[in-house]
């Protein structure tokens, strides 16, 4: 099987530039995007819940929640790369565990 290549394509002063990209940028891309997905994962938890309510279920105010959502979607990953576990339950148990142990870098 032949291996295609990816190729960004981009228009520089009129001239049309076509660049490769290398396996390492590739993943590096697809890492990155993974990462926002993750962390909109975790932002769809808490997108129609109110101050109120968020405080009731997490114990925490949803700015201090929107502020941990990078954290909770690192540990997301995490599990499920390290338990092979599905991406709700992994979800559940980063948003806990970042709360309670209090890990988040914000």
């Amino acid at each position: 099987m032949e291996k295609k290549n990816f190729v960004i394509t981009r228009n520089i002063n009129g001239t049309e530039l076509s660049i490769p990209l290398t396996d390492v940028e590739i993943y590096s891309a697809y890492k990155y995007q993974q990462g926002l997905f993750d962390e909109q994962d975790v932002r769809n938890l808490i997108l129609d819940m109110s101050n109120d309510e968020i405080k009731k279920k997490y114990g925490i105010s949803k700015k201090k929640f929107e502020a941990l959502i990078p954290d909770m979607a690192i540990e997301m990953r995490r599990n499920i790369d390290k338990y092979d576990v599905d991406w709700e339950y992994a979800r559940e148990e980063a948003v806990d565990f970042v709360i309670q142990e209090g890990i988040g870098s914000h």
